[in-house]
């Protein structure tokens, strides 16, 4: 009977040793958009409703050859977002864009036609508050927060299907800005989180599942940027703006981006404080 008992207790060891699989390390590349100041020139709503759309180019980032990432960024973006008010000063939003056409080389220095970068675009979305407080004649204050995330394609060596994964998106910053008639002139300090697609993703096993991402993206470190901007009224309810800003990471100094963006109000006419 003890024979039987140790004979049992050796062969549920070896069963359950077998489940068991050994940490392994996969390699990935994928794309990411560039951080951005956001295109807010700081004054207040003055319809019950907005919408908007922008379009963005930015320069090619410094190269970190000493960073294991990767992801390459891209160059385009375009987006929208609807806005309604909820008091005098305050708004809330939900934007949405997507980024493409990739950089000529991934953020730690490989040539981008040479790495396998899946052709895909990055999509975003993110919620939006704004509130813009009145701080002398002509001058406001405007303070925006927003949380989302971005859809990244990712190929893993070894496997053909691009796959995606999400990575958290939070950023925040101030505006101050200067209103006389049509023209509003305004700068945007902001911060937020970096996107990255780190180049090695190890795995650690956990008894019977096995723990594998697939394929991972990742919100890391943070990102401050500055931008300048002007935005015109052309009608009654439509405002032009445009925007130059530079943005700085843990991952890269981006390249110089320009934003122009379209905003047409909507709904009966409230006056700002």
């Amino acid at each position: 009977m003890r024979v039987h008992l140790w004979s049992s207790v050796a062969i549920g060891v070896t069963l359950s040793t077998g489940c068991v699989s050994d940490p392994y390390t996969f390699r990935q590349r994928g794309v990411v958009a560039a951080p951005r100041a956001s295109l807010y020139d700081g004054q207040p709503m003055t319809t019950t409703a907005q919408v908007s759309g922008y379009a963005a180019t930015t320069a090619e980032p410094s190269i970190q050859p000493d960073t294991d990432s990767g992801a390459v960024v891209t160059r385009h973006q375009a987006g929208g977002a609807i806005r309604g008010r909820v008091s005098a000063a305050a708004s809330v939003g939900l934007a949405v864009d997507a980024s493409w056409r990739t950089n000529a080389r991934t953020l730690s220095g490989a040539r981008t036609a040479e790495a396998g970068i899946p052709n895909q675009p990055v999509y975003g979305a993110m919620l939006e508050l704004r509130r813009s407080t009145p701080i002398g004649p002509g001058l406001h204050l405007g303070i925006h927060a927003a949380l989302g995330g971005q859809s990244h394609p990712v190929v893993r060596d070894g496997v053909r299907n691009v796959q995606r994964d999400l990575s958290l998106a939070l950023h925040g910053g101030v505006v101050p800005s200067w209103q006389q008639g049509d023209l509003t002139l305004f700068a945007s300090l902001s911060a937020g989180t970096e996107s990255d697609v780190p180049a090695e993703v190890r795995v650690v096993p956990d008894g019977g599942d096995s723990n594998d991402p697939g394929v991972e993206a990742e919100a890391v470190g943070g990102f401050a940027s500055l931008g300048l901007g002007a935005s015109y009224r052309l009608a009654d309810r439509a405002r032009l703006t445009v925007q130059g800003s530079q943005a700085s990471g843990s991952l890269a100094t981006y390249g110089a981006r320009v934003d122009v963006g379209l905003t047409v109000d909507l709904g009966a006419s409230r006056p700002a404080r």
